[in-house]
């Protein structure tokens, strides 16, 4: 995904949970919820999320994201909310996930 300035993250790799992140939820040093929806994010769902084992909830809604959903994601997904974005597998590809509540697609 882009980086957009409205994010206020810091280009250095800092530790989300160990300053704010806009966004970003943690509990016990860990990323457990990414809420970024209505911010004007472009480009793809990034590869590297299934080493966030303590995510549990993705908001991404009413963004420009587009592409496919990638087949590693993180071990413990409950809930996913992608609506109103551009991408562009199917229903098919999601239900052989073991996710529950993907909203949106």
């Amino acid at each position: 995904m882009n980086s957009p300035s409205q994010l206020g993250w810091q280009v250095s790799g800092d530790d989300p949970c160990g300053q704010y992140w806009k966004g970003i939820t943690c509990s016990n040093n860990r990323v457990t919820e990414i809420k970024l929806s209505n911010l004007k994010l472009t480009r793809t769902l990034p590869y590297g999320l299934q080493p966030l084992t303590s995510l549990t909830n993705l908001d991404l809604s009413s963004n420009n994201l587009g592409g496919g959903i990638p087949y590693q994601l993180p071990p413990n997904m409950q809930r996913w909310y992608l609506q109103n974005n551009q991408f562009t597998c199917t229903i098919d590809v999601l239900a052989n996930l073991p996710y529950y509540d993907i909203v949106g697609l």
